[in-house]
């Protein structure tokens, strides 16, 4: 099964679900069975399964396969659903690649993966993989000639253009131009659907593969957007789904307008905040298995920041950004529900760059960074509280670190020199080395299991 294309909600109400039967190793050559289709129901269940379109041209039909033509169907309504999906030549221009027939049924052949948004004036952009993009002006039945994009630094992952909520527009792609290495997922805005700027990241993490198999790049990958093509929900934020390493699938909920930098000072309380995964102006990475949500702990009033940890390949992090600054004092309440976890603590820059790190390991040890030299500062207890201020001067390229009003560190020297910070992270992992783009991902093996 291979799908460039899953979902349609059709005029008449009905959603129907999609997929391409093709053959291993490459699905999606042209030389597969079909497309089939099926209503998802109200209730969650599935309908009956129809081929939707056949592969004539490979020598595919209705007497040589399994699933009946979607015209024999009892149900007029699905049936209808799937004409209009069918009658929809924008939207079923996503299909050319694995269809690939000259049966005059595609406007554009020859391009993979398409997205597509309109301008205020009515075009429709299409965007395909490799930065190709081309216009038209008569809702997708004819194109202008497909160019490369040369602002558009991209691999052959796809490219997502969508108008959000607040009017404006947004393009998310890997900006990198290796294949094998799609990381990270980010994206750049734009008013007019023509230029784009500000490039910001969305989805930075990349946990290790933990299955082996071809074709298995690395990284946030594949993005779509959850909308409606037509109308503008009522939410102010960009949905993204994505798979990651091609195994899980990632859903992002990006607030807008879209803000990578902050002006105002912080002092962030979670009180008021409805516990639960929603976490305002925090940047937040919540696997499955390693969440972080706002609690109501210590009490119903007084909430907490969480981050909880079972995964044995990944981590939970939350990163609030601050204003960028040379001089600024950071502080912090901080409670350990137990000794044999793992946090790391750590003042970064715009890049990334890790100054200042304060670690509390799974032997139950507190340490910090000094320049080159990690310094053992003693034991955390379990279910205690501990305040903690960082006094941080980047002129001076050194912090102080206070704990209970007490100074622990008065003159400790960053462990990387940078010009400013404007970040506080908290990771329940060590930092990620691995994997970069020296890794031969074809030589992986499975992770072992636990």
């Amino acid at each position: 099964m291979h799908q460039r294309m899953a979902f349609f909600n059709a005029p008449n109400g009905r959603f129907l679900i999609l997929g391409f039967y093709g053959f291993a190793p490459v699905p999606n050559d042209g030389s597969g069975i079909g497309r089939v289709v099926r209503e998802i129901l109200p209730d969650g269940d599935f309908g009956p399964i129809f081929f939707l379109r056949y592969n004539r041209h490979a020598g595919w039909n209705e007497a040589n396969t399994s699933y009946p033509l979607y015209r024999t169907a009892p149900d007029a309504g699905f049936v209808a659903a799937c004409d209009m999906l069918l009658a929809d030549r924008l939207v079923t221009l996503q299909w050319w690649e694995e269809d690939r027939s000259s049966d005059g049924f595609y406007a554009v052949e020859g391009q993979k993966a398409l997205a597509a948004y309109r301008r205020p004036d009515g075009t429709v952009v299409g965007i395909w993989k490799g930065a190709l993009s081309a216009l038209s002006s008569d809702g997708g039945k004819t194109w202008s000639q497909a160019v490369t994009s040369p602002t558009i630094i991209t691999n052959g992952a796809k490219v997502w253009g969508q108008r959000t909520a607040d009017g404006g527009y947004v393009l998310a792609y890997n900006p990198v131009a290796d294949n094998n290495h799609r990381w990270p997922l980010a994206l750049v805005t734009g008013d007019d659907g023509i230029t784009f700027d500000q490039l910001a990241t969305v989805h930075g993490e990349v946990p290790c593969r933990r299955y082996a198999g071809i074709y298995k790049d690395s990284g946030p990958q594949y993005v779509r957007g959850i909308e409606a093509f037509d109308t503008l929900p009522a939410e102010q934020a960009l949905w993204l789904t994505y798979s990651v390493n091609k195994e899980d699938l990632w859903v992002s909920r990006v607030p807008l307008p879209v803000r990578s930098t902050v002006q105002e000072p912080v002092c962030d309380t979670f009180d008021a905040v409805v516990p639960g995964p929603d976490v305002p102006l925090w940047n937040i990475y919540s696997p499955q298995w390693a969440q972080v949500a706002v609690v109501a702990f210590p009490s119903t009033t007084d909430h907490s920041l969480e981050l909880r940890d079972q995964d044995p390949y990944d981590y939970a992090r939350a990163i609030r950004v601050f204003p960028e600054c040379q001089v600024v004092s950071i502080a912090f309440r901080l409670y350990a529900h137990q000794i044999n976890g793992q946090l790391e603590i750590e003042i970064q820059d715009r890049y990334g760059a890790r100054p200042i790190g304060i670690y509390l390991n799974e032997a139950g040890a507190l340490s910090l960074s000094d320049g080159a030299t990690m310094v053992r500062l003693g034991q955390y207890r379990a279910n205690s509280w501990y305040s903690l201020r960082i006094n941080i001067d980047s002129e001076a390229q050194r912090y102080r670190l206070s704990i209970n009003s007490d100074e622990i560190v008065a003159q400790a020297s960053f462990a990387e020199q940078v010009s400013s910070v404007e970040r506080l992270s908290f990771r329940t992992g060590p930092y990620r080395t691995r994997p970069d783009h020296n890794v031969d991902f074809h030589q992986l093996l499975d992770q072992p299991i636990g």
